[in-house]
């Protein structure tokens, strides 16, 4: 007779290898957000600032997107409490709202 693999040996060499090209791929894609997330630098700014800033001047905000129709946007300009974290402002005087679309950047 010869001798046969067991079925579950190659089912457990193909999971095996699935897993750690998983396990690759998660850790790579962490690596490039925290990588990203580093990189990202605000001033402690205030709505108003923004609101001040000429049409056309160019700005870095953190804004949580409401509501996405089309190409207009309505989102909420985010307050810096960290480096990393971000809340939403006290009060209601930091809604956006585009009253033209958004033009892509050039």
């Amino acid at each position: 007779m010869q001798d046969r693999k067991a079925p579950s040996d190659s089912s457990v060499s193909k999971w095996t290898i699935f897993l750690l090209v998983l396990a690759f791929v998660t850790v790579w894609a962490v690596r490039g957000v925290l990588e990203r997330a580093g990189r990202m630098q605000t001033a402690n700014t205030s709505a108003s600032v923004f609101a001040r800033t000429a049409p056309g001047s160019p700005a870095n905000a953190v804004i949580r997107l409401d509501q996405v129709v089309g190409v207009y946007l309505k989102g909420t300009l985010l307050e810096r409490e960290s480096d990393t974290a971000y809340r939403l402002p006290i009060g209601s005087g930091s809604r956006l709202l585009p009253s033209s679309p958004l033009r892509q950047p050039s």
